[in-house]
């Protein structure tokens, strides 16, 4: 069985309608990405509400970190991505 890393990617969704990522923001998505694409754990993505946090659906969060990544690392002057669904 995998270990299970809970993701807070506030940051992240905070930051979509940047054109160009900060510093911050391209260490945050990096780690993002690497669990998206690790076999080694499972990843559960989450946002914060106030003191609560949120998990958010899977897969609406990696389209949405795809989308993240193309568009800060390829310089994509595609619209900002819809942030990701919380989880039903």
């Amino acid at each position: 069985m995998k270990p299970i890393v809970l993701y807070d990617m506030t940051r992240i969704i905070t930051r979509r309608m940047a054109a160009t990522p900060t510093g911050i923001d391209r260490v945050d998505i990096r780690y993002a990405v690497e669990l998206l694409h690790s076999d080694q754990v499972e990843v559960a993505f989450l946002r914060q509400d106030g003191s609560k946090l949120v998990l958010l659906d899977k897969q609406s969060s990696e389209d949405f970190l795809i989308c993240m990544n193309t568009r800060w690392t390829q310089g994509s002057s595609d619209p900002a991505p819809v942030p990701p669904a919380d989880a039903e």
